[in-house]
């Protein structure tokens, strides 16, 4: 083994750039994948993979209901101010297209 550090294009005496938060819901994703996989081949009963599907469309369905009482303006403008941050952490959409501003004519 190596116990050089490795070279970087920092310059030296740089502040190290703030590291981003660990992506805990895509290591609970991929964790859940594994799972399920392991146990598909461990022969997991069916009636377990029948009550997996429901409860996944629970929690669409309540999902759903959050937002449809956000759009209404029923929630709290904290819990509002929080998913639209989250929203806006979604970086996958903002670097494709530029977010534009709408205006729309209501007569």
């Amino acid at each position: 083994m190596n116990d050089e550090p490795e070279p970087t294009n920092e310059e030296p005496g740089a502040e190290p750039e703030e590291e981003d938060e660990f992506p805990w819901e895509e290591w609970l994703l991929e964790g859940g994948r594994g799972l399920r996989l392991l146990a598909r081949d461990c022969g997991v009963p069916d009636e377990f993979w029948q009550h997996l599907h429901s409860a996944q469309k629970e929690a669409l369905a309540a999902g759903s209901v959050l937002l449809l009482a956000a759009l209404r303006g029923q929630l709290g403008s904290g819990l509002l101010r929080m998913m639209r941050r989250a929203a806006s952490m979604d970086t996958s959409s903002s670097e494709t297209s530029p977010q534009r501003a709408t205006r729309i004519q209501v007569e």
